[in-house]
């Protein structure tokens, strides 16, 4: 199933229909920029909303085994969660310039997870993402109101993983 099945999935747990304007609409017209899956009215409400799937503690392989991610942090060089550069990018996906345009109230990151993975697992990838999302917003300056959430679904929605 590809990402597209798995955005509309999103927008329906959030009761989101009818985008103001698409992902490719934005590309379009924002030629350069990060742009996010969609806009929508929701009552008034202007939201920009950003879906990512996260399929587990690892990223997928590429052919030599677990790829391990290294950032620099105070100075040192660490491995993080490999989801990590997702999980921000989600969270900052709303540029300043779409914000302005549309008048978009509130940024909304959706991260999808598969049902299938163990409780333990489940709860370490919601702990990482809050983890993550907590330290991103409280450093860093965004165009506008940010929320995130956590969904649990079917695995037809990773099987290109």
């Amino acid at each position: 199933m590809s990402s597209f099945e798995s955005e509309e999935h999103a927008f329906k747990i959030l009761g989101l229909k009818n985008p103001i304007i698409s992902e490719n609409e934005l590309i379009k017209k924002f030629e350069g920029i990060r742009v996010p899956e969609a806009l929508f009215n929701d009552n008034g409400t202007i939201v920009s909303v950003e879906v990512k799937r996260i399929i587990g503690n690892t990223l997928p392989l590429c052919g030599q085994g677990r790829r391990r991610i290294k950032r620099y942090v105070k100075g040192r060089e660490r491995i993080v969660w490999p989801w990590t550069s997702s999980v921000e990018t989600a969270l900052s996906k709303l540029h300043s310039i779409i914000a302005n345009e549309f008048c978009v109230n509130i940024h909304v990151a959706v991260f999808l997870i598969p049902e299938f993975l163990s409780n333990s697992v489940k709860e370490r990838i919601i702990r990482h993402i809050k983890t993550i999302a907590t330290t991103f917003l409280t450093y860093k300056t965004t165009s506008t109101k940010v929320k995130y959430f956590i969904f649990g679904c079917d695995d037809k929605y990773f099987d290109r993983f």
